[in-house]
């Protein structure tokens, strides 16, 4: 297994909601990545003793709709038992369906919560861009928080 490495992003957090802008070379890659960089928002990449796996899949009218709710299978996981992916190995992305594995861990329900703590996402508020050969895919990601 490769080293986790932790994915690119940026993030602004302004009252309940914090935005996450994300790039990747294709769609594939823009799945994943988007899923560990909300993982990585609440802790960061791979800090766990045991380690886990839960399988995803997603289907939307397009690449936002789709990633929208493949994230949201990730914070159900997060709101309802505390796990976090730190891997994502994609069986299916294609723009109206998505499914692979979640390799990740459980954080300890009587530890401390982490600074932000998103509940979901924000309606309508997962915007895919498509890429092109001189630039990045990107998507725009609106979380709520706790």
């Amino acid at each position: 297994m490769n080293p986790i490495e932790r994915p690119r992003y940026s993030v602004e957090v302004q009252g309940g909601v914090a935005t996450l802008v994300v790039d990747a070379p294709d769609w594939p890659s823009l799945l994943s990545t988007a899923v560990l960089a909300v993982s990585d928002l609440i802790v960061p990449i791979g800090r766990f003793e045991t380690w886990t796996a839960r399988r995803v899949s997603a289907r939307g009218a397009d690449t936002s709709a789709t990633l929208h709710r493949f994230l949201e299978s990730a914070l159900l996981d997060w709101t309802e038992g505390g796990f976090l992916p730190s891997l994502v190995e994609l069986e299916r992305a294609e723009a109206v369906r998505a499914g692979g594995i979640f390799r990740g861990g459980c954080l300890d329900p009587d530890g401390p919560r982490p600074a932000i703590d998103p509940t979901g996402l924000v309606p309508d508020g997962t915007v895919v861009t498509e890429g092109g050969p001189a630039a990045p895919w990107r998507a725009r990601l609106r979380l709520t928080l706790a």
